[in-house]
């Protein structure tokens, strides 16, 4: 399985992506080819290599007729984008990095999405990272992309009409949820279209995943860090023999045992109103002797608050814990199929038993199919896996 690991020792930003692309491995003319199917004007790119720390890297400088501060709509560059001749894959990776950055500015300045006007990130440079990182991901379609924790340096940085505060506001909003760490540093590290980037991209962050290491490129930023710490990005290239994808999940929980058990009914209810993926009960025994229940709760980083305030919310507890877990995830999709008993959902995971998929139907439509049909739900799911079996073969 190829998996694409993203080391962030001294941070992220779209230029720092492309160059380390480039030194990956990634064709330039390949690149440039598909980058001239943008409708954004004349621009020249040039690579170079340097060297920070002691350490050799490509830097990638783009420069238009626009300049380095030209503003564009977010709509247009989704009008854009949407109306070129990328390929399929490179043209929904660059439209999600554009309505990340593009929700950020919006709660930043109290406003929606299709209002935002980009200023830095609306220049032809800006335009060309991330667009060139898509491009880059969509070339090398690796079934895994990983990320170190993203190091955050301090100060303040000029924006077209002031001077903002590090990490910038839209930077902090596009990294919700992602394991950040101080970097000693007072320098901008992770710029926004470097956070975009790797929310979007990255399917669970933490150390190496264990891999044969194929290629190592460097992404060089614009000039050395005082800080000594060499001012690269770090994507490594390697393949797995596991068929199973990585991400990272919250577990919430709480011991109760001082609540009416018939309230536990509305308390799944709201967990997963919340956004839980999971939730369980678990019957142990307390302090004092006494009968309690463990509530524990998954659900991902970003949900973790929602979840934590439905817990104090709709329960009687007063303290809640949670910690951050790592989880292994065979390859998995629902589909809707036509069946002789209408539309059915059904959920299909790659990798079971000898290697091929194991299908099954959701448990609603089941019910529906069982209603209908005036049989019993065993009956019922006996009658529909029968068919999805004859209809694989």
């Amino acid at each position: 399985m190829k998996t694409l690991y993203f080391d962030c020792f001294s941070g992220i930003s779209g230029d720092m992506v492309l160059g380390a692309f480039l030194d990956l491995g990634l064709p330039r003319d390949f690149l440039e080819t598909e980058l001239r199917k943008l409708p954004f004007g004349e621009f020249q790119i040039e690579v170079k290599e340097v060297e920070r720390g002691g350490i050799r890297g490509k830097a990638v400088f783009v420069s238009g007729s626009g300049g380095s501060h030209e503003e564009r709509a977010y709509r247009d560059i989704e009008k854009g984008i949407s109306g070129s001749g990328l390929s399929t894959g490179a043209k929904e990776t660059s439209l999600r990095f554009f309505r990340r950055l593009a929700l950020a500015e919006s709660l930043v300045h109290g406003t929606v999405p299709e209002e935002v006007t980009f200023h830095e990130i609306g220049a032809i440079d800006s335009i060309v990272d991330l667009v060139g990182a898509a491009v880059a991901l969509d070339y090398y379609r690796p079934r895994r992309v990983l990320a170190s924790e993203l190091p955050l340096g301090r100060g303040f940085v000029k924006a077209a009409h002031s001077r903002l505060p590090l990490p910038a506001p839209a930077t902090l909003e596009i990294l919700k949820g992602v394991p950040t760490l101080s970097h000693p540093v007072s320098e901008e590290t992770v710029t926004p279209t470097g956070a975009a980037i790797i929310r979007e991209a990255a399917q669970g962050f933490g150390g190496y995943p264990p891999m044969q290491i194929e290629a190592v490129g460097y992404g060089a930023g614009t000039r050395e860090s005082p800080s000594g710490i060499p001012n690269l990005l770090r994507i490594v290239l390697g393949l797995s023999s596991a068929d199973w994808d990585i991400d990272e999940i919250c577990q919430v929980e709480t011991t109760l045992d001082d609540m009416n058990p018939e309230i536990f009914a509305g308390l799944r209810g709201e967990l997963e109103q919340a956004g839980t993926l999971d939730v369980s009960f678990l019957t142990v025994q307390g302090k004092k002797e006494r009968p309690a229940v463990v509530v524990q709760a998954l659900c991902r980083e970003a949900d973790r608050d929602r979840v934590v305030e439905a817990l104090f919310q709709g329960s009687s507890t007063s303290g809640v814990r949670f910690r951050r877990l790592q989880r292994f995830l065979l390859p998995r999709r629902q589909e809707t199929v036509t069946t002789p008993w209408g539309e059915l959902r059904v959920k299909i995971i790659e990798g079971k038993g000898d290697g091929g998929a194991w299908i099954h139907p959701e448990y609603d439509d089941l019910l529906e199919i069982a209603a209908r049909e005036k049989v019993p739900l065993l009956r019922a799911e006996k009658m529909v896996k029968e068919y999805l079996a004859k209809r694989r073969t």
